[in-house]
This record gives C-alpha cells, sequence and structure tokens, in this order.
C-alpha cells in the first residue's frame, strides 16, 4: 500500500464551527425537500399512463438521479453537523469521491440526453415515436449511466494510488478531489489537479456544448412553424429543460473556476460546491411542475382522489 493512514477528518465548515446546529436544521430541511420534490416527480411519472412517453422516461431518470446524487453527501454531512461524526475511512472517502463525481457526470450526460430528445420531437415529430423508441430510451439511459460511471475512474484510482502519510484533515464537509489532493505526501500536486480539471471542464461543456447546438435547432424550427399555438407548446416542452440545463451547467462551470482562483476563501469554495450539489436537485421538482401542464394536470387529478378518498 502507497498510504500511511486509515482514515480522515472532515472539518465541515471551518469558518461556521459554532453554528453546526443551525447548518443541520438547513441542510436537513434541504434534503428533504429535495426527497419529497423528486418522489413526486417520480411517483406521477410511474402511475399516470398519459406520462409513459419518452420525455417522461428521462424525467423520472433525472428524478433518481437527483435522489442519489446529494444521498452520497449529505447524510455524512448532517451526522458531522448533528453529532460532530467527522471520521470517514481512507476507502470510505474514496468511495464519497467516486460516487459524487460520477453520479454528477451522469446528470451531465443525461441532461444532453434529455435536450437531444426535444430537439428530436420538436424538429422531426412525424419521425419522432419511430426513432425513440422504449428500447432505444433505455439504451441511451444505459450509455449515460454506463459512461458516467467510467468517466472519473482514472482520476479517482490515480489519487487513491499516491501517498498518504501526513495531515489527515480534509478542510471540506466531504471528499472533495482537491481537498484530498493537497494531502497527498508529493512534492508537486499541480499537474494532478490540472489533469482532473481538464478532465471536469470536458465532462462540463462537452454535453453543454452539444445541448446548446439541440437547442439552436430547436428555435430555428420553432421559428420556421407559422402556427402559433405550435410555437407555444414548443416552448413550453423546452423551457423547464432549458432552465434545469443552464442552471446545472453555469453552477458546475462556477465551482471548478472558483477552485482554480487562488483568493478565494475556503468557506466560500465550500459553501459553493455544497450549493451546487443540492441546488439543482432542490429546484428541478419545482421547474418542472411550474412550467408542465401535464404534470400539474396529473398532481391536481392525484389530489383530487386523495381528497375524494379522505372526505
Amino acid at each position: 500500500t502507497h498510504h500511511s493512514i486509515e482514515e480522515f477528518i472532515l472539518l465541515g465548515f471551518p469558518g461556521l464551527v459554532h453554528s453546526q446546529n443551525t447548518l443541520f436544521l438547513v441542510f436537513l430541511f434541504v434534503y428533504l425537500l429535495i426527497l419529497v420534490g423528486n418522489l413526486m416527480i417520480l411517483h406521477i411519472v410511474t402511475i399516470e399512463r398519459k406520462l409513459h412517453t419518452p420525455m417522461y422516461f428521462f424525467l423520472g431518470s433525472l428524478s433518481v438521479l437527483d435522489i442519489v446524487y446529494p444521498t452520497v453527501i449529505l447524510p455524512k454531512m448532517l451526522a458531522l453537523f448533528l453529532m460532530g461524526n467527522n471520521i470517514i475511512s481512507f476507502y470510505g472517502c474514496f468511495a464519497q469521491m467516486y460516487f459524487f463525481l460520477a453520479l454528477g457526470t451522469t446528470e451531465c450526460l443525461l441532461l444532453s440526453v434529455m435536450g437531444f430528445d426535444r430537439y428530436l420531437a420538436i424538429c422531426y415529430p412525424l419521425r419522432y415515436p419511430s426513432i425513440m423508441t422504449g428500447k432505444v430510451c433505455a439504451f441511451l439511459i444505459g450509455c449515460v449511466w454506463l459512461l458516467g460511471f467510467l468517466a472519473p475512474v482514472v482520476s479517482v484510482v490515480l489519487l487513491m494510488e499516491l501517498p498518504y502519510c501526513g495531515s489527515q484533515i480534509i478542510h471540506y464537509c466531504y471528499c472533495d478531489y482537491p481537498s484530498v489532493l493537497i494531502l497527498a505526501c508529493i512534492d508537486d500536486t499541480e499537474v494532478v489537479f490540472d489533469q482532473a480539471f481538464i478532465c471536469a471542464m470536458l465532462v462540463i461543456l462537452v454535453p453543454f456544448l452539444f445541448v446548446v447546438v439541440s437547442y439552436i435547432k430547436v428555435v430555428q424550427t420553432i421559428f420556421g412553424n407559422k402556427l402559433i399555438e405550435g410555437k407555444e407548446k414548443a416552448f413550453s416542452t423546452c423551457a423547464s429543460h432549458l432552465v434545469s440545463v443552464i442552471l446545472f451547467y453555469v453552477t458546475g462551470s462556477v465551482v471548478y473556476i472558483v477552485i482554480k482562483v487562488g483568493n478565494v476563501s475556503n468557506d466560500y469554495r465550500i459553501m459553493m460546491s455544497v450549493t451546487y450539489a443540492v441546488l439543482n436537485p432542490l429546484v428541478n421538482p419545482i421547474i418542472y411542475t411550474l412550467r408542465n401542464k401535464e404534470i400539474k394536470k396529473a398532481i391536481a387529478r392525484k389530489r383530487k382522489v386523495l381528497h375524494d378518498m379522505f372526505s
């Protein structure tokens, strides 16, 4: 083995050591909202036969991802804030890091697939049902998850193979790649970090550019359609996804840029990173519920059924 330590110590928010109870309540509330919102979307998409279409299949997949993604880091953070349980094993740390990066990559890819789905639905409406079949949807989801989980393997394994023999203290509230890297007993960590940084930006920017190209085509098609109703419906189906995409990619890019900026406080870096991890899973159900007429109708029908049952 290349390391002489068996565990790491997570500091959480070093500048907010006297606000642990407040942090616990805030993040517990956010976590519960994430679970309730995404489980509601998943439940509605599953039980409503009218929503058994490719677009809602991908939306359901996004809800699953938005439940699992923050679950990788939030329970441990809550234990840290409430009970001071700040010890994480060596391999547990790298497992947390790997799943966090893998699920983040998977969401990047899934959002690009959802953009491609909207592109096909609007630009090729007659051929869409024959192209986006159930088998194709399953294949795309399989590829998204496979590629998402393969992408960070090399970076995490290389980091894990570095020698660790000094400090065990991670100045973060979860096992973040740069925060663990600086603990390695090597003279120059900059090269390793730059390689990981380039990979991260490629994972974010390549799918984002794919989505941008898809939506340029979508906008061209919409404005080429002379029917006003067609335009309104097309904008309605795309607006939610577009807001979600912009939010995810912009916050992701800002986090990695902030990490590279040297004069930013550590607490600010941590807050930005945690916000990136929880913001999208938190707001995605709100975005899709507010903007999507079909889901709003399905929720209204469900409320009526529950009202009739208990009245």
